[in-house]
């Protein structure tokens, strides 16, 4: 069963904020070294993992006072992200073989994970009051907006295959702005038991913030001095969310959400 009313994420202030500062400190070391600015496009073939738990705690007054059921779910996805990003990148080394990237960017995400919980009670079809009921539920990813930093080089043994080519790790903070969507059915009131043509249908909706890390790898490949083509695989995982969807006459229900992805970028780079 589930709350008629759910809050809103949060975090996005603090990490935005962080996002400004590392790319002022970036473009404050222009003056200091032979560093670049850099614009660019990207799209993204991403696999969506999401996770829905929850729990039904019945305590007095309930009259099913004692009883605790767990249910759970998880799903996936795959589709498409396209996005913008701004970069400052720093040669390291003698012979600058080495570099430093701090790169801001934000993505548009059309992905959504569907599943179903199936209910956990001891009613036939386990949607009575104190019960966990079935819920048909959805996480849609709409927007992002990640600070990354990349550390490269660019190997020898690749020039005679490649030409200019560099290798990177790259490592970074995510924001994910989701939208977290139930239908649900079932019985709200304490007795005696609801009969089929009795229960309530109705939908919730919740948007949720995400703070992510990534981490992954890339393959630059420069067209003269100011293009570069870069392909990129990266893991994202998010940070657990969890809130009280419903707490009324000793019947608590916590919630969690979590998620991670999977992304094959393709990146589009002008340096100035």
């Amino acid at each position: 069963m589930e709350s008629r009313c759910l809050g809103n994420g949060r975090g996005r202030g603090l990490l935005v904020g962080l996002l400004a500062g590392v790319l002022c400190s970036a473009a404050g070391a222009a003056h200091a070294a032979d560093g670049r600015f850099y614009i660019g496009a990207s799209g993204t073939a991403e696999q969506f993992d999401a996770s829905y738990d929850k729990s039904v705690i019945n305590t007095p007054p309930s009259l099913r006072s004692g009883d605790v059921f767990h249910d759970g779910d998880s799903a996936d996805d795959w589709d498409i992200g396209l996005g913008l990003l701004l970069g400052y990148r720093l040669p390291l080394g003698a012979d600058g073989s080495f570099f430093l990237s701090a790169e801001l960017d934000a993505k548009l995400h059309d992905v959504t994970t569907r599943g179903r919980l199936e209910g956990v009670g001891d009613s036939a079809t386990r949607n009575q009051l104190g019960e966990s009921w079935p819920d048909d539920w959805s996480l849609e990813k709409e927007r992002s907006y990640g600070l990354t930093v990349k550390l490269g080089a660019d190997p020898v043994f690749l020039r005679p295959f490649l030409g200019e080519t560099s290798l990177y790790l790259l490592a970074g903070l995510r924001l994910v702005d989701t939208k977290f969507e139930i239908e649900y059915d079932g019985c709200f009131r304490v007795a005696p038991l609801c009969v089929p043509a009795e229960f309530e249908a109705g939908s919730l909706s919740r948007s949720q913030d995400f703070v992510a890390w990534t981490g992954g790898v890339g393959l630059e490949k420069r067209f003269g001095e100011h293009l570069a083509l870069q392909g990129e695989v990266r893991y994202t995982g998010y940070a657990d969310e969890d809130w009280l969807s419903f707490d009324l006459d000793g019947i608590q229900v916590p919630a969690e959400l979590d998620g991670d992805d999977l992304d094959l970028s393709l990146n589009l780079i002008l340096f100035f």
